[in-house]
Order: structure tokens, then C-alpha cells, then sequence
């Protein structure tokens, strides 16, 4: 494919034909052999790395500048390479590349920057010496564009774009002043609505997949949401009546203080659940499947659904692969930038990519957010990645 193919368009517009979601699943494919080749490096102790999949600057291959999803579904490959040629089979990188995914079914498109730069720049942005200038202009948040090989620095005064500009000249930054804001959208089956509270007859928030940990012979099963929901608390966990139809709510679990993070890459919580709850990998409503056991991390251009308690399934488009919002003063990092319209009550929602009809969704990410324009209406939506919810909480899918 790498000889014939030059299509670099970025995929900007929901497709769910057969074609384009058969490309897709072999580009999703590549695009997780090529994480699973990677090596996770020692960082510094006691400092906090950015990073992007658990994946730090230096454990990616310095020819490597990122990956989308193109018009066609194809996963086009950047490649930071001073001496490009048409004898691409001859280069190192092009056989490194192919060695750790098995397969040269990808689009080849050189850029300046390789994924390392872009990491070390996100880094000094939101862990290091750029922090604290930033914090003397409107500074928001920042996500990484693989498809322009740069980082966006969002500002909210249009006056700080210029000398923002001119502070980060030497850096692969687009500065953009935006006037949204972002904010946690509040609020068993994958994305079903649950309460805080017994006497509640509506749901807050929604559910994403199942989760379960062993420890000492002892399994524990349980389901992730959001942890925005609970801001460090313990707490019980109902179905109110408008999800069971029934008379009175359900308790189905609970979450403890311990097992919760609304920080750094993660924003989910662990719901345990009662002997009287029965967990199943499907998505509520609808006929979808999640493969069990199984998470995907998604490319720049991917199809992406979330189902959600107010929203019901929404289909839209991932547009930056790590995503770094800062919401009450909390500043997040390695979110998933997406243009579907969440809605309150769908945090903590199931977020999967379904390849096609044929064939299991995959488990994503955990809805996190949204950003509204000035007049109230949602922009774009966050979520966290479910690889990163279950490392930081130390349960698996299942």
C-alpha cells in the first residue's frame, strides 16, 4: 500500500460505510501491535512525565511523528526523516515499522517533528518550565494534532495570542485563542444512568464497562465511571426509577475514596458492586457488544461512539489524540479531543469504536467533559482513556 496509496487527507467526516470501517479495524489493528512494541522507559523519580498512552517521549522510535486515520480509513504514519526518497523499502525506519506491526498496509507522510519533540514540548507545558510563564496569560489547555504535527495552545483572551506566539516561536505550537468552556458533565449496562441517592427518580450520570481484580483468591467485580461525580468521597450508588421502571431505586454498589482519581490522566471511578447486580458487556439499549477484555486506543480521524444517559448513543469523530483541559484548577493531561455533542448526565458513559456490523466494539474511553461556546451550546466532548482508568486504578477489563 505504501508505494500506491498518497491519500493524507485527515478523516473529518463520519463514515460508517463498509469500506471505511474495514480499512479502519486493520488500521486500528496496526495501530495497537505498534503500542505493544514499545518498550516503557525509567523516568526520573519523583517528577511527573507527560504521556500519551502510558507511553513517555523517549519510548517511542525518533523516526516516529504519530498517526491518523485518513478519508479512506487507512492509518497514515508520519515519519520524521531529513533524507526522504522513493526507495522507502531501502530505509531503517520503514523496516523497523514494519517488523512491529507485521504488515505494511499504511500511508507514509513526512513531517518535521517527530512524537518525541511534540511529548517534550507538552511536557514543559504542562509539568515544566512553561508552566508557571503560562500562568501569567489565560492559558487553558493544550492537545496534541498529529495530522499538523504540533501542539494547539488554547488561550481565552484573544489579547494574549501575540505574545503567547512569540514566547513558544521555537516550539511546534499553533497558539488559538477559544472561548469555550470546559466543564465535567454530570450526571448493569454499558453507558446506563445512576444516581447518588435513593430518593433521586432521575439518573446524574452514566456507566461505561466492566471491571473486575483478584486479590488473595478473591475476585471483586465491579464498574467504571467517572470520578468527577464523587470529588474524593465514598459513596453509595443507585439505579433510580427512570432506568428500572420499578417502584423504588436499586442500590447496585458502591465506591470507595480509594478507588477513584479526578486527576492527571484520569478521571473514573470503580463502582463495587452487590451480589445482587449482574454485570454485562453490552451497551445499554442497543445490540453492541464489547469485545471482552479488550481496549483500543484510538487514532486521529477514528469513529467513535459514546453512549451516555442523557444523550443515548452519539457517533462522531476523534480530533486530537491527547488532550489537555484544566477544569476548576485541576489540570488534566492525555484526554481524547472528540466532535460529538455529550450532554450532562452522560459522564461517565461508555465510550468504544465499533469497526462494523459484523464484529465486537472495543472498549475506549470513559466520558469526561465538554466544552461550551458562549452561547451554551456544546463544542466538542473529552473522555479518558480506559487503558489509563484501569492502570491508575488497578482493575481489568473483562
Amino acid at each position: 500500500m505504501v508505494a500506491q496509496e498518497n491519500n493524507y487527507d485527515v478523516n473529518t467526516n463520519v463514515s460508517i460505510e463498509e469500506h471505511f470501517l474495514s480499512n479502519q479495524e486493520i488500521a486500528n489493528d496496526l495501530h495497537m501491535r505498534f503500542l505493544n512494541s514499545l518498550f516503557c522507559g525509567n523516568s526520573e523519580k519523583n517528577r511527573q512525565h507527560y504521556s500519551i498512552d502510558g507511553y513517555e517521549a523517549n519510548d517511542y522510535p525518533p523516526y516516529y511523528g504519530g498517526s491518523y486515520i485518513n478519508s479512506d480509513g487507512n492509518m497514515v504514519v508520519l515519519i520524521n526523516d531529513m533524507n526522504p526518497c522513493d526507495a522507502i523499502e531501502e530505509k531503517e525506519w520503514y523496516n523497523d515499522f514494519c517488523a512491529r506491526v507485521n504488515s505494511n498496509q499504511f500511508v507514509v507522510r513526512y513531517v518535521d517533528c517527530n512524537l518525541t519533540t511534540l511529548i517534550n514540548t507538552a511536557d514543559e507545558i504542562v509539568f515544566g518550565k512553561l508552566k508557571n510563564v503560562l500562568k501569567n496569560y489565560s492559558y487553558k489547555g493544550m492537545s496534541i494534532r498529529c495530522s499538523e504535527n504540533c501542539l494547539y495552545v488554547y488561550l481565552e483572551n484573544e489579547k494574549d495570542v501575540a505574545p503567547v506566539n512569540e514566547l513558544l516561536k521555537n516550539k511546534p505550537c499553533k497558539v488559538v485563542y477559544n472561548d469555550e468552556t470546559y466543564s465535567f458533565s454530570v450526571g448493569l449496562y454499558g453507558g446506563e444512568g445512576i444516581a447518588l441517592s435513593s430518593s433521586l427518580s432521575e439518573a446524574e450520570f452514566s456507566v461505561a464497562f466492566r471491571v473486575k481484580k483478584t486479590v488473595n483468591y478473591s475476585t471483586y467485580y465491579a464498574y467504571l465511571t467517572c470520578g468527577h461525580a464523587f470529588y474524593g468521597n465514598s459513596a453509595n450508588v443507585y439505579l433510580p426509577h427512570s432506568e428500572t421502571g420499578m417502584s423504588s431505586s436499586v442500590l447496585i454498589g458502591t465506591v470507595s475514596s480509594t478507588e477513584q482519581q479526578c486527576s492527571g490522566n484520569t478521571d473514573a471511578a470503580i463502582i463495587r458492586l452487590g451480589n445482587n447486580t449482574t454485570p454485562y458487556n453490552s451497551i445499554f439499549l442497543t445490540s453492541t457488544q464489547i469485545h471482552a477484555g479488550t481496549y483500543i486506543n484510538l487514532q486521529e480521524g477514528n469513529t467513535v461512539y459514546m453512549r451516555g444517559r442523557n444523550s443515548g448513543v452519539l457517533i462522531g469523530e476523534v480530533k486530537d489524540i491527547s488532550f489537555s483541559p484544566t477544569i476548576n484548577g485541576t489540570t488534566f493531561y492525555d484526554l481524547v479531543k472528540t466532535d460529538y455533542h455529550a450532554a450532562n448526565g452522560d459522564s461517565g458513559g461508555a465510550v468504544y469504536s465499533q469497526p462494523n456490523s459484523y464484529y465486537y466494539a472495543y472498549a475506549a474511553g470513559i466520558q469526561t467533559g465538554i466544552a461550551k461556546n458562549p452561547l451554551g451550546n456544546t463544542d466538542y466532548s473529552f473522555y479518558t482513556k480506559v487503558n489509563n482508568a484501569v492502570n491508575t486504578l488497578g482493575f481489568a477489563l473483562y
